[in-house]
């Protein structure tokens, strides 16, 4: 997700794909890389999250971009800061976390975003 975003902070400055507008930074948190297993909150109209929104899917990452993209879906998490963790627009689906190993609702994510297709 993080390569969608203009930039990043890390290793100095890293150019992105300009998909979205924004900096990709390093977490506020005391305990770097964020490991494991965390909720998010999904908008109500989001595709990816019909059916798991109450679910917590599996984050290993120490950046991540911090902003509201207009004219997306954004879906948030929180870890020492607010970050976003999911972005859906008509065209681009992409999520901070690892789907493919946050189980049962990371397969359910995937099968909602295969739908959209």
């Amino acid at each position: 997700m993080q390569i969608l975003f203009d930039s990043s902070t890390e290793n100095g400055h890293t150019n992105g794909l300009g998909i979205f507008p924004g900096e990709v930074s390093l977490i506020q948190q005391k305990i770097l890389p964020h490991i494991g297993w965390n909720s998010v909150a999904s908008a109500s109209n989001s595709n990816l999250f019909r059916g798991v929104e109450t679910e917590e899917f599996y984050f290993v990452h120490s950046y991540a971009a911090k902003m509201q993209v207009h004219g997306a879906i954004n879906t948030f998490t929180e870890y020492g800061e607010n970050f976003l963790s999911a972005i859906e627009t008509p065209f681009v689906s992409a999520t901070q976390f690892h789907p493919e190993k946050s189980g049962a609702a990371g397969l359910k994510l995937i099968a909602n975003w295969v739908a959209t297709l």
